[in-house]
């Protein structure tokens, strides 16, 4: 039998019944989409989330943290591949939300030769429709990342920061942040600068985080604390009011 993932309506009963609370109905759908419905994976998963993120106040970090479930259904498949596919691999799931191009020179600048996504391709792991990332199963990029330490997890980031250009600069802001160990003025400046454009579209809730993460990336007293009283005010724009 082909047995189907959870539509929204079911994952959110399922959501409500694990946490004794029902969660916002965009938390649900980002999480049925990025899980592909999975309700082992949902259950997992929802222990992972902070209340906020659940409320639909703040974002998911993706990819979501569904690890020993990621691992039971994808691993052996994962284990599976050789060096330069399984790196190929690992540096699509951190790209994935930049789009093809940006995987290819993430690759190049780690020297591995384009075949490789090639290889990925035939095994019916990633495709790649009008130049977009797409996995087999949400899951995968889970399973991909899952046996790294945090040092090549930041490595990885960086090597992608690296090749984002400027007008990509909201997505660069983000992975520089990914890989920052300490505080890092420069990361939080490029934070800072996501947020303003975030705001100038009205992305309050987006500038509000990016703001947090460069106060808390700041490396003086003066630039934290202003910092983290625009990203409030952000905040409250978003309507996020709640302490």
């Amino acid at each position: 039998l082909h047995v189907r993932g959870l539509d929204q309506e079911p994952a959110a009963e399922l959501l409500a019944h694990r946490l004794a609370v029902a969660p916002a109905a965009d938390a649900v759908r980002a999480l049925t989409t990025e899980l592909g419905g999975n309700p082992l994976a949902l259950s997992e998963v929802a222990d992972t989330l902070t209340p906020a993120q659940l409320a639909g106040e703040q974002p998911l970090h993706l990819p979501l943290p569904a690890g020993s479930t990621a691992d039971r259904i994808f691993g052996h498949r994962v284990a599976a591949l050789d060096r330069e596919p399984l790196q190929a691999l690992r540096i699509t799931a951190i790209a994935a939300g930049d789009g093809l191009d940006v995987v290819l020179a993430a690759l190049t600048a780690q020297q591995i030769a384009p075949t490789a996504l090639v290889s990925l391709e035939s095994m019916g792991l990633v495709s790649f429709p009008d130049g977009r990332v797409r996995f087999v199963h949400p899951l995968l990029r889970t399973a991909a990342l899952a046996d790294l330490t945090p040092a090549q997890l930041r490595t990885l980031h960086k090597t992608v920061a690296t090749v984002l250009t400027t007008p990509q600069h909201e997505r660069r802001a983000w992975h520089l942040a990914e890989a920052a160990l300490g505080p890092n003025e420069d990361t939080a400046l490029a934070l800072e600068r996501a947020a303003d454009l975030a705001s100038g579209r009205s992305g309050y809730a987006g500038a509000a985080l990016a703001l947090e993460r460069a106060a808390e990336l700041s490396t003086d007293e003066h630039s934290r604390a202003r910092r983290f009283q625009t990203g409030a005010e952000a905040a409250r724009l978003a309507g996020q009011t709640e302490v």
